[in-house]
Parts: C-alpha cells; structure tokens; sequence
C-alpha cells in the first residue's frame, strides 16, 4: 500500500516491511525494510482508572461471560405429554457455549429427585446428561439428600464438575461433609470465577433417616461461613464471585424487582457488600429477577424444566469491577422451541439404562377422567389403610392410613393411558409404608384435625373417630416421612413389605380397574421376539393385536402387519403390539434383543487368584487363563503397562506385561492406555515368581490381555458384591445394576422370590425379590419359576440392609431379574456347570436343563 505518511498504526500482531519509493528516473525503489511486529513483552496490566483499558499495551482488560443456571429440574429428562425435556435445551446450552467460549452452565439443585428416568436410577441419568453438557457446578437441594449421601458420591463420581455445598456438616464429629466441596475456582480466558455453593434452611423437608447423620449451617453460621470462603477466593485471585443458593424468595415476578433487605430472609444482604457478585437460587419453584440494595442480583427459573435463568456479564479482570449487560429467563417455549434440534444425547442415554428404567413405560390401565393432586393424595391414603388391614388387620385395630401425602409435578393424572412412569412421576417418594403407634392426643392433633394430611379411615376408624381417647393407644398406617417427622410423636411397629410404595399400591389399583368406570382396557400380551442365525427378528402373532410397532436402536417408533424384520449385526430391537384402544390397550414393549452374540464372562475374585497363585510351585504359572478386574492404583513400567490392580474388598494384585485383546500389541504401543484410576478386565495366566536375588515372593498375572467388553456381559462373583454392598452406608443401593451367577439354596418367599444362592466355595447372597427379564412379572406370576437346586443370573442392585429393629446388616441384591439367556446358549461350556449336576435354568421361555444326560 502506497502512503506518503510517515507512520502507519497497527493492530497488536501485525507485522510490517517499508520501502521508499524513487522517481524512477534518478532514484529507484529502495529494498524493503527488515520485517517488525508490534508485540509488547509479557507483562502486569494494569487500570488505574477502572476505564476497562490497560494503562501499558491500550488493549482492553474486559470479558464478557454468559452465565445459564438451571434449578429443580427434578428428574425431567425425557419428554411427555405434561412436561418437557431436556433434548432441546443440550442444542441450546451446546450452541450458547459455541457462540461464547466464556460461558458458565450452573445447577442450583434439585436435579435428580421427580422424573421415572432419573428416580430409577438414582439420579445417574441426570448426571451423565449434566456431564455431557458441561455444566460448571452442581448445588445440593434438599431432594438430592433423598437416597441419602452414599448417592450422592456415587453420583458424583459419573461427573467431572465439583458437587458444593459450604454447610452441610457431619453430626458427630461437627466436620464438613466429604461428599461436597464449598466452592471451586474457574479460569477461563484471563478471568478467574469463584463458585460457592450452598443448601438453604432445608432441612426440615427431607426424611428425617435420610440425613441423620448430617446437619446444615444457616442463619449466621451460614454468613460467616461464605464471607470466609468469598475472602480466601479473593485472595487466591477470583475476579468475580458467584453464590448459587437452594433457597430463595416465595413469589414470582416479571421484570426487575428491587427487593427490600427485609424481605431477603434467605440471604444476609451483608454479603452483597463485596462479598458476592450475583446469586442464583432455588427450592422455592419461584421465577424472578430480583436487585437487593446493593444492586446485587438474585436470579431464580422456577422448576421443573419450565426456566433457565441467564445473565450477561462484563469483567475487568484487572481491578474486578463488573456490569450485568442484561438478566433474563429463558422459558421451555424459547429453548424447546420446535426449531431447535434435538441432541441425540437423551437416547443415547436412555439406551445406556434402558434395563432400569423400562419399567416406566409398563401400561397400568385406563383413566376415565382428570384426576387432580387432592384426589391422588386421598387415594395414596386410601390404599395406605387397605394394605395396613389386610397384613396386619387381624392383629391390630387399624383407625386410618396417610398422613402428609405430597403428589409432585404434574400433580395431576389425565384421562387416557396410564403408565408405572406416569404414577411414579407423581409418587416420587422412596417413603417406606408402616404400621405405628399413637396417642389418643397426636392422632387428634396430627392427623384427625389436621387439614392439611390426607387421611383415610376404616370402618373401625369412622366408628371411634369422634370419641378418641387422648392418653389411650390407636394404630395408623403412614410412612417414613411422616414417622419420622417428630412433632408426629408416631412409634415405628413394622415396615410394609420392602420395595413397596405409594406408587406400586396405586397402580396396582389401576391394573385392577379402579380409575375406570367401564371395563378396563386389556393390555396385550407383550411380543415375545426372537432372532435367527441370518438376522431376522421375528415374533408369533398376539391375538386381538391390531398391528405391531417397532423401534431400533431405541430410535423412532414404526408401524407394520409384519411379523418379522431383518436387522443388521448389532442392531438392538424392541416390538409392542398394538390394541384398538376400545377393549384392547398396546402392550407392553418386548425384552430388547440384538442381532449376534452375547458373551458371559465371571472375573475371579483377587483373593481367589493370590490363593491359586500361592498353591503354585515357586517361579511356576498356570496352563489356564483367569478373568481378573480391578482398578489400576499405580503403574510400575509405561513400556510394558505393568502396573497394580486393587478390586472392591481391597485385595491387590501385581501385572506384569499389559496387551491389546489379541495379546500382540504392547501396552507401549496401545492407542488408548490404560491409566491410573480406569477399572479394567485382563485375561491371562497366573505365576508365582521368586526374585532370585531377594528370594521375595509375588503372585502375578504375566502379560494380561485387555477385555474387549463390547457383546460381554460381566458377571460379578458373590464376594465382590458383598464387599460392594459393605461399602455403602446403611440402607443405602447401588445406582449401577450388577450381574451375579449362582445356585438356590434356600426360598424365603414363594411369593416375592426372596432366595439365597451360592457359588462354587459356598459363599452365599440373599436375594429380596426375584422378577422375569423385563422387571414387571414378579416370581409369584412366573410360568416357570426357579428352583432350590437351580443355577440362575440375576440382574439388580446392591443394597446394605439394616433391619431397623434388630440393627442386623444384611447385603442383598433386591428386585433381581432373571438374565434372558436364549442368546447366549453358544457360551454355556463357560459356566463350569460340573460344579452344578443337576437342575441348571435359565429362564424366559428357553430352555430348563433337568436331564442328568444333558449335564
């Protein structure tokens, strides 16, 4: 470019050359100048003035950062007819983080606690969705404190965002909980974020044995502890601090509200004195967008998946000062809108747990009409005092059941098909069913003349009702919520049967036709499919079907009057059929089959392996392969991977040589390497090798082949579940479900399955509860029903169960579901069945082996 200037300005970066020019007649062009940049030397910027631009280099010193918060979304993770989910709103807070790198995607709690998919498995499906997304923190609610603590860490280990909560404290030894952090520091671009969170005055609305062991900071003591915490993050160079609070205001406003400090009962307003920068809120399922006196604001999006709250905000990361640009809410008509595509994300994840979770969409029955949350609550208090008379009727005088009975969103049931899902998602509520006693005095109080408990009375209780005796005795049917609520003053006599809630007694109400004044509608019989050598799914006719729907890979539903369809190898089906909606209702859909094989493999425990390995001949190995899984705790050699693998009971053991499945391909040379904290399965030989110089002794495995784990299912040996089990806090379930192999020794109950099977040393589990493959038909309705003596693999999870009478701890695997093994009958010889002579089963509709010949 020509200039007759003797300077040009430049962008920071810029490089340029200079040349004169001549007149081409006496003087020629002169040759370009050496090439310079205009770059500053690293250095402190500064900002004296607090004008956003640095007094050295000129270049500004301000950031602008999105911020989205997400509050009581409970459980609302898939779409339905009353609520939506959250496939939309992953494309939204993906393109917003795409738009803005410096965006932050917050939660302020209640996250998991509502929707059938996130309540049957412990929340893990929310959890991995908020992984996938990025969110930057998750607050405690009170509501994920409902399957107690032990959930919450195991939760917390599926993510890769921290869990705060400042105050929530051990009982006993006056300790910050373990489970939660208080705060986390986030740099992004030249700004550093601090984060801390904090539950609010909630302690009151969770069950009481769910958090008795813990307690929460508020008031003052909640003060003191964010100052401190604001302080240190100051100090360790937070530009800008972010307080997210389950707790907030009781009323909803549009636009921008000055709050008064009075009003402000959930927050100290001494902490928007330079303490805090901004507040996001919850619990109180309020939308707002409040300003406190010191111009702090305190956002809130209401609950269940309907708002997200966001702010635009501008940071000088030099002197920390800050500007909200803007504070809106987004609504679900904004970031559901049918513009907006859906991330694949929600069915990949309900794939991942679809033996959970299918359960919830098991057909109940029909509804005849609009059925609202004080109906529903009468009738969960109906059904309490039904169930109370006919187990404990003949022993005790029964006066009512209920008590504080609380439908959640949608609060309602509409006309139409009922699912489990549907009732779950209203009877959210673990609460376990039980007979107490009571007073004369706090029955009157507590419950007769209490407006706001739902009752239901026998005809024993309608009779004495209006003459109760204050200082005499009565018996109730309630739960644990309202027994362990203590102004109840209600004395725990026995727990209904286990696994039985609100829930299962309201929709086994509506299987037998309660909610429909007509007859009910049959569901159909549920397809049963199978899948030949070449791929074809196929399936027998079911009568009065009207049609089949099908879906794959659990993608879109399709329709078809065919009986079959061919799959491509690795493709997972399901089938429904499909009824007239007049007498006949869909069923069910089938039990997901893939086209190819299955294969079961049962890892040896390490303590099983180390008693091989010491039973060998000093530097001698086995001519058989072990199984052996464990997480690596430290790795010796990166070259050869070996390294140091510890399981679940704690036992250890050494790896020498570490190798692709095919056994040629070196750890050194492994595309995806094993590290430090992976859990995985190596397959190889055993050998007992003596240092010669030291004469030390280590049993190893040598050269351990990495399981490739696509079409395996692992088995888990009894020893390891139980040393799973004795790792939860009492009470307390796994989210993950595991598979366990053994023989029956013992039935307990011949109507709910309750068995005990042992292994090959004679170690034995208790199983509470035994159900077919889908989870739906109990042991009681199974056509062929296991047997003392059978061989059976159950899928389920872990529970440690303490007898709240006796205080005995029982680790037991509860509600399992007998593996569908009809397409794994290639694998059989893997099963050791010479250990089991006699009456092996596997059971749905395949194959029952009691011929002495066969085995």
């Amino acid at each position: 470019q020509g200039t007759l200037s003797l300077s040009v300005e430049l962008q920071l970066g810029d490089s340029i050359v200079v040349k004169a020019v001549g007149d081409n007649e006496y003087y020629l062009d002169s040759i370009y100048s050496d090439p310079i940049i205009y770059e500053f030397s690293e250095h402190e910027h500064t900002d004296a003035d607090d004008n956003g631009i640095c007094d050295g280099c000129h270049l500004s010193v301000i950031e602008t950062f999105d911020i989205f918060s997400s509050n009581d979304l409970h459980g609302k993770f898939n779409n339905t007819e009353t609520y939506v989910g959250v496939d939309e709103l992953t494309t939204y807070l993906l393109n917003a983080k795409e738009e803005n790198p410096l965006t932050l995607i917050l939660s302020v709690g209640d996250m998991w606690q509502g929707g059938s998919e996130s309540n049957l498995t412990r929340g893990a499906i929310i959890m991995e969705w908020m992984n996938y997304v990025g969110f930057d923190t998750m607050t405690l609610g009170n509501h994920e404190f409902d399957w107690t603590h032990s959930i919450i860490s195991q939760n917390a280990g599926l993510v890769s965002f921290p869990i705060l909560a400042i105050n929530v404290y051990y009982r006993d030894t006056d300790t910050p909980a373990d489970f939660c952090s208080p705060s986390v520091l986030i740099t992004k671009g030249n700004t550093t974020i601090g984060i801390i969170g904090a539950i609010g005055n909630c302690y009151g609305s969770i069950e009481g044995s769910k958090v008795s062991d813990l307690y929460f900071k508020t008031g003052s003591e909640l003060t003191d502890l964010v100052k401190a915490e604001a302080t240190r993050l100051r100090n360790l160079g937070a530009d800008y601090i972010i307080y997210t609070i389950h707790d907030g205001f009781d009323a909803s406003y549009s636009g921008i509200y000055g709050i008064p400090d009075d009003d402000l009962t959930w927050y100290d307003p001494s902490l928007s004195d330079g303490y805090i920068d901004i507040v996001f809120e919850g619990h109180t399922h309020q939308v707002y967008i409040l300003k406190d006196s010191r111009n702090v604001f305190h956002l809130q999006g209401g609950g269940d998946n309907t708002v997200i709250t966001h702010v635009e905000v501008s940071i000088n990361f030099v002197t920390g000062s800050s500007v909200v640009n803007s504070a809106n809410l987004i609504s679900s008509e904004e970031f559901a809108d049918e513009s907006i595509p859906d991330d694949p994300i929600v069915e990949d994840l309900l794939e991942k747990y679809y033996d959970q979770i299918s359960i919830s969409q098991q057909v109940l029955g029909q509804n005849d009409v609009y059925r609202g949350s004080s109906e529903l609550a009468n009738l969960a208090a109906q059904m309490y005092v039904e169930a109370g008379i006919e187990k404990w009727g003949d022993t005790y005088d029964i006066v009512l059941g209920g008590g504080s009975i609380n439908p959640r969103s949608p609060y309602c049931l509409y006309p139409g098909t009922i699912t489990y899902g549907d009732v779950q998602t209203i009877f959210t509520f673990d609460n376990d069913i039980q007979l107490c006693s009571i007073l004369g005095i706090d029955l009157l109080d507590h419950f007769i003349n209490n407006e706001s408990y739902y009752v239901s009375y026998s005809d024993y209780g309608n009779s004495i009702k209006d003459s109760i005796i204050v200082d005499e005795t009565y018996y109730i049917i309630t739960d644990t919520w309202n027994s362990s609520f203590t102004l109840n003053n209600l004395t725990i006599i026995e727990n209904y049967d286990y696994g039985i809630y609100a829930r299962d007694l309201i929709a086994e109400y509506i299987r037998n036709g309660g909610m429909t004044s007509g007859p009910n509608l049959i569901v159909l019989d549920t397809p049963v499919v199978n899948i030949s050598e070449d791929g074809v799914a196929y399936w027998a006719a079911v009568p009065h079907a009207e049609g089949y729907v099908y879906a794959i890979d659990d993608g879109e539903e399709h329709s078809t009057d065919e009986l079959s369809m061919l799959l491509t190898l690795g493709q997972r089906i399901v089938v429904k059929a499909v009824g007239d909606n007049i007498t006949y209702a869909d069923s069910n859909y089938s039990v997901s089959k893939v086209y190819g094989t299955v294969e079961y493999i049962e890892p040896t425990p390490i303590s099983d392996i180390l008693e091989i390995g010491n039973n060998l001949a000093a530097n001698a190995q086995t001519t058989e392969e072990y199984y052996v899984r464990g997480r690596i705790t430290s790795i010796d050699s990166t070259i050869y991977g070996n390294l140091y693998l510890e399981d679940e009971a704690g036992n250890v053991l050494y790896v020498y040589g570490v190798y692709d499945s095919t056994g040629s391909i070196r750890y050194d040379s492994l595309e995806n390497k094993p590290q430090v904290g992976d859990v995985i399965i190596l397959q190889g030989v055993i050998k007992k090798y003596k240092n010669a110089n030291s004469s030390i002794i280590t049993i190893e495995m040598i050269n351990g082949k990495i399981v490739d784990e696509d079409g395996v299912i692992v088995l888990t040996s009894i020893p390891i579940i139980t040393a799973i089990g004795e790792n939860l806090e009492a009470n307390a379930q796994t989210t993950e479900e595991y598979y366990v192999r053994g023989r029956i020794t013992s039935i307990d109950s011949t109507t709910y399955g309750n068995v005990y099977i042992e292994n090959e040393k004679g170690q034995t589990l208790y199983i509470y509860g035994i159900y077919d493959s889908t989870g739906t038909i109990r042991y009681d309705s199974l056509e062929n029903k296991p047997q003392v003596g059978d061989v059976i693999i159950l899928q389920g999870v872990i529970k440690k169960y303490k007898n709240a009478n006796s205080g005995i701890i029982t680790i037991e695997m509860i509600n399992g579901k007998i593996v569908d093994e009809n397409e794994a009958i290639q694998n059989l010889s893997s099963f050791a069945f010479d250990y089991y002579p006699l009456n092996t089963i596997f059971v749905n509709d395949f194959v029952i082996m009691n011929q002495e010949v066969y085995c």
